[in-house]
């Protein structure tokens, strides 16, 4: 069973684990604030933008509430059951809008936005472990966000190649 003190025993990663998701989200902010217009004139380059900055402010808020003391499994469980799934909705209308955009591209952002789906289910399965006490359930929860950062780190740096890429005339990614 999860206790409070167990919860205690994963504080540093999970203070790793928000800070650096921070740090990545303001360092994104800053990129994306650098090439607003290139970003807003491009449909693809404007969903992986707003994709990216909404999947890394949701783990910032996943990792941060594991942080508030004297919390129980359920307790914390029931609060991460919402960022979990506004990123799962924000995701699926993603996809939805990625369908109204008339570019080839679009198939790799699609089958992009479908694996990061997958990602956060999986994070959703850990999270339900979580609740009912179980601590492989924080480990999942862990992995998917150390995995979610990574990922997320691949595609902010794709998004800025793909606007160098454009600036110098070659085709975007």
């Amino acid at each position: 069973m999860i206790n409070s003190d167990v919860l205690t025993d994963w504080r540093p990663l999970y203070l790793m684990l928000a800070g650096a998701s921070a740090s990545l989200t303001g360092l994104l902010f800053v990129a994306l604030s650098l090439h607003a217009r290139e970003i807003a004139s491009q449909p693809l380059y404007r969903y992986r933008a707003k994709l990216s900055l909404a999947s890394l402010m949701a783990i910032l808020v996943i990792t941060s509430l594991v942080l508030i003391p004297g919390q129980n499994a359920l307790e914390l469980g029931v609060k991460e059951m919402f960022p979990i799934a506004a990123i799962f909705i924000v995701l699926a209308l993603g996809l939805l809008e990625l369908r109204q955009i008339a570019d080839a591209a679009r198939r790799a952002y699609a089958i992009r936005t479908a694996i990061a789906m997958a990602l956060v289910v999986v994070a959703a399965v850990g999270n339900i472990l979580l609740a009912t006490g179980r601590s492989v359930g924080l480990e999942i929860l862990s992995l998917c966000c150390v995995v979610f950062l990574v990922w997320l780190v691949f595609n902010a740096w794709s998004l800025v190649v793909g606007l160098a890429d454009e600036r110098s005339g070659q085709q975007p990614r």
